[in-house]
């Protein structure tokens, strides 16, 4: 990938041989003349396959925009257009006519647009949904329509036209804070649902208004869907308690062709029966290979941190685990049993914990140190003990388990607001640096 940064370099840049190309020219308040020479720059490559633009922060006006997309267009040989347009002043016509250019290159197999934070309204909705659509070819597709004004209706509007793209295989919406309704999450499933050779789904519902009973018809809605394998929900910031959760798992363990499952319930309130509800549900996820849980901020005590280990402790296929509890109420007991049920999953060559702020002191340092070693697998591990009461000797003797493992090649520390300064941190590195096997590490206090 050649990676640019600047008009001049664009223009010196090989036209014939280049296939594929990074130009970074965010941040620079580009004028229309300057937006105008960058399209007529790249309209010139005749092997481009790959593009990535990033007019991240610029003043990208309707004129701008217009013959960019009528450059964009010319490149008849791009397959993979990723296009980077947060926080510039687009509004609909401009976007309009750009997306219709684009969507005249029948070539297109992957788009990425971000237009984050761009004040897009409702009807928005018809208009990228119409230019995508022409996209008739395209198997990835990914949005990013976060902190816009889009709500429902115009999210509707853009699944309704996605779901014509009948060889999309993979599909990213990001939608956090658009004004979503609970109510209306099944309509815009339903339309996803007609992508019958889509396999990933990544949907980013963050920071909307959906509650238990948007989780529920999510979940419904998701379990119909037997043809994922790779599932990412986040659903942070939404009103989610124990009932809502409680559905939402029990319809996620329905799809048993999921080996990725990611999901994203920080700042809900989910409280420690609603852990329990799913780690219940996990267990029944057999096939999974790669889980990701993010429960920060749920008021999860030590009973529910354990019971999502016990149905962990099923998933004897996994190979990648990430785990987040930050800000609950874990304590030595909760950590102890988590990382003593992750143990069972002796497949794992990847593991992220994180428990900040969980009550954790040298006795679970101790024993959750006993446990991990257990992992004889173990490639990379990422652990977070911030904001709990461990000193520097817990510290030392966790580090000491890690000369045990044969095959652990990267290891992140954070220790943020613990009982470490800059002279013990020093020391834990010198410690590190003996580790032989260990290629990566890092501490961050």
């Amino acid at each position: 990938m050649i990676k640019l940064n600047s008009l001049e370099q664009l223009q010196q840049q090989s036209k014939s041989t280049t296939q594929k190309l990074e130009l970074n020219i965010r941040k620079l308040s580009t004028d229309s003349n300057t937006i105008k020479l960058i399209g007529e720059q790249i309209s010139k490559f005749d092997n481009l396959q790959i593009l990535a633009l990033n007019l991240n922060d610029n003043q990208v006006s309707e004129e701008s925009a217009i013959i960019l997309g009528e450059c964009i267009a010319k490149c008849s040989s791009i397959s993979t257009l990723d296009l980077f347009l947060e926080w510039n002043h687009l509004r609909d016509n401009g976007i309009k006519l750009m997306l219709q250019y684009i969507g005249k290159n029948p070539n297109f197999k992957q788009i990425s647009i971000d237009l984050y934070r761009n004040g897009l309204p409702p009807e928005f909705g018809q208009i990228l949904g119409e230019a995508i659509s022409q996209c008739i070819y395209i198997e990835n597709l990914s949005l990013h329509l976060a902190f816009n004004c889009l709500t429902v209706q115009g999210v509707k509007t853009i699944a309704f036209y996605i779901s014509q793209c009948l060889n999309l295989k993979q599909l990213r919406l990001c939608l956090y804070n658009n004004q979503i309704q609970q109510t209306e999450i099944p309509q815009v499933m339903q339309y996803i649902k007609r992508l019958v050779n889509l396999n990933y789904l990544y949907l980013d519902l963050g920071k909307n208004k959906i509650g238990d009973k948007g989780a529920l018809l999510l979940g419904f809605e998701i379990s119909s869907s037997q043809i994922l394998s790779q599932l990412t929900i986040r659903l942070y910031e939404n009103e989610i308690s124990e009932e809502g959760i409680k559905v939402l798992a029990q319809q996620i363990s329905l799809c048993q062709n999921l080996s990725l499952l990611c999901l994203n319930l920080y700042l809900n309130q989910i409280k420690t029966n609603g852990a329990s509800h799913l780690g219940q549900q996990l267990q029944k996820c057999t096939n999974l290979k790669s889980l990701s849980l993010s429960l920060g901020h749920n008021q999860i005590k030590e009973k529910g941190v354990s019971d999502i280990g016990n149905g962990i402790s099923n998933l004897r296929n996994l190979h990648q685990l990430e785990l987040s509890f930050s800000v609950n109420e874990a304590q030595n007991e909760g950590a102890q049993n988590i990382v003593k049920s992750v143990s069972c999953c002796s497949e794992l060559t990847q593991l992220s914990l994180y428990l900040f702020q969980n009550m954790i002191n040298s006795k679970g340092i101790m024993s959750t140190s006993a446990f991990i070693l257990k992992l004889t697998n173990l490639q990379q591990l990422n652990v977070d003990l911030g904001c709990n009461n461990i000193n520097l000797s817990d510290l030392l003797i966790m580090n000491q388990s890690l000369f045990k493992f044969a095959h652990l090649n990267t290891f992140n520390l954070q220790i943020m607001m613990c009982n470490i300064d800059l002279k013990q941190a020093q020391v834990l590195k010198r410690q590190l640096r003996k580790v032989q096997k260990l290629v990566q590490f890092s501490i961050m206090i």
